[in-house]
């Protein structure tokens, strides 16, 4: 036999409320008294009761759901990146609506965004790289949606909204770690250069070596495409080019794993 699904009637009746207190309490409204607001939940606790979204979205005007596209799943960072997504939402009380795409060279949004908004999403967190020809539509987009968007892994711009991590300064830091150490012969396996945030990384390191009076060698320069394989090929050719090599900077955890292999 199935449970009977507890209602807020139900509740406001077990307590001895309104359904409006009821309401107040359950959506954290500051308008009930303390004693009345500790015996509802109370109650609400012991009858198991699960207030319904889709009825505060209506009262509030808010889905308390977030639109999220993503990409390269498979890869550490992107993984990560959704996984904090998914730790703040919950925190804050928003749910995840989650589009995976299949090529970050997407060529138009509008299909994409277009679904999500048919969520009516309070906001889109637009987590794809910026490469191939979807430079244009990031453009476009700011003109067709009406809630925030905002984009992540793509190069800042003042008329976009972005939170990214300061990849110059990561890269820089990673290679004057390894001068420190005493290393002279430091390589590095970048990541696909059509991605903003490996020419980045390796401009750290460019910046890094010429602040330490150090040349920057082009063969010391092997370009891998985040997968632990390329990794693994691209330090088989520069132990290859250069056996005098001492170090190495490894632009992510998984190509640094193939190279560690």
């Amino acid at each position: 036999m199935s449970r009977k699904r507890i209602t807020i009637r139900d509740v406001a009746e077990a307590a001895g409320v309104s359904t409006q207190t009821v309401s107040r309490v359950a959506n954290g409204r500051p308008d009930v008294a303390s004693d009345t607001r500790e015996h509802v939940q109370a109650i609400i606790e012991k009858l198991g009761y699960q207030p319904s979204k889709i009825a505060r979205s209506l009262i509030q005007g808010q889905s308390y759901s977030l639109g999220v596209v993503s990409y390269g799943l498979g890869l550490y960072g992107p993984s990560l990146l959704l996984a904090g997504i998914q730790e703040a939402a919950v925190k804050e009380g928003y749910s995840l609506m989650l589009k995976i795409l299949e090529n970050a060279e997407v060529q138009n949004a509008e299909n994409i965004l277009r679904d999500i908004l048919s969520y009516h999403v309070d906001g889109i967190l637009w987590a794809v790289p910026e490469i191939g020809q979807n430079r244009d539509w990031i453009q476009q987009a700011l003109h067709t949606v009406s809630i925030p968007l905002v984009f992540l892994n793509v190069q800042p711009r003042p008329n976009l909204i972005t939170a990214v991590i300061d990849n110059k300064h990561g890269g820089h830091i990673a290679t004057q770690h390894l001068i420190d150490q005493g290393r002279q012969k430091i390589g590095i396996i970048t990541g696909p250069m059509e991605w903003w945030e490996a020419r980045q990384r390796e401009l750290g390191w460019r910046e890094a070596l010429a602040e330490n009076g150090r040349s920057v060698d082009e063969s010391y320069v092997t370009n891998g495409d985040w997968t632990p394989s390329s990794g693994e090929r691209s330090i088989r050719l520069l132990l290859e080019w250069h056996p005098e090599m001492d170090a190495v900077f490894v632009c992510n955890d998984q190509m640094a794993l193939g190279a560690m292999k």
